[in-house]
């Protein structure tokens, strides 16, 4: 690999996240699989008929109508074995962030200002890369949905596929936010803690003014609303997040490392 080539960098960052980055496939495969085969069960195997023979029984659930529990049951166990391997799938995403850490510890750093490789070049690679795993999660966890979708006979929803592409966003800003402070920090954990600190305490703010709401529907149904409305935006705020991103590590790749 040369040094200077724009290929040759982002392989090398590919290949420093092989492990990570396999290993999120990995846990993302076995809970999709299992996924996939209890919803298979549910609607043609063993789940589904014990289920129905369970909600025949009135003593079960005394006063509820068996099929509105059924139903309410069903779409709560669709909905979970849509999005819990979806978010493994996000989770990739954080490779990115792992790779900065490694170059950290290692003081790869502080070695890049003695190689031809300017700050702009390595910012543009750093900015691809992460590009690249947010484009595989995305792909991954769309797939899944869809998939899960058509095993439960419904087909993927707007509300899915928003809520979806705005988790990948929010876990995208995560790592871009982490890998700022890592470099800044020049330590893992302590820029991991800073980075969920500066996410978090936001959305605690705002979950702290809006505490008077009790009803856990309403707030359910603005969460998708919002989610909803906001979907068609997420290339341009994802676009911003990426030029943000550049930028800052643009200037901290600039800067010698004292």
């Amino acid at each position: 690999m040369k040094t200077g080539k724009f290929g040759g960098l982002v392989f090398r960052e590919l290949y420093l996240g092989r492990k990570q980055l396999l290993l999120y496939l990995l846990f993302f495969l076995i809970i999709a699989l299992g996924g996939w085969l209890v919803m298979l069960s549910f609607r043609y195997g063993n789940i589904g008929m014990l289920l129905d023979e369970v909600l025949k029984d009135s003593s079960t659930f005394p006063g509820t109508d068996a099929e509105t529990v059924q139903e309410r049951m069903r779409s709560t166990l669709v909905m979970f074995m849509k999005f819990m391997p979806a978010v493994m799938s996000a989770g990739a995403i954080m490779t990115a962030s792992d790779i900065i850490a490694k170059d950290t510890v290692t003081a790869w750093n502080r070695y890049l200002h003695c190689t031809p490789v300017t700050p702009l070049k390595y910012a543009s690679v750093k900015v691809t890369v992460n590009f690249i795993f947010t484009a595989l999660s995305l792909v991954m966890g769309l797939v899944h949905i869809a998939l899960i979708s058509l095993l439960s006979g419904n087909g993927m929803t707007y509300s899915d596929l928003s809520a979806f592409v705005l988790l990948c966003m929010l876990i995208a800003f995560l790592s871009f936010i982490a890998q700022i402070w890592i470099i800044l920090l020049r330590n893992r954990d302590l820029g991991m803690l800073a980075s969920l600190i500066t996410v978090m305490v936001p959305i605690w703010i705002i979950a702290w003014n809006n505490r008077g709401t009790d009803d856990s529907d309403d707030t359910f149904n603005t969460v998708v609303k919002f989610c909803e409305e906001l979907c068609p935006w997420t290339p341009l705020i994802f676009t911003g997040m990426l030029a943000l991103l550049f930028a800052a590590l643009y200037l901290l790749y600039k800067r010698r490392e004292k």
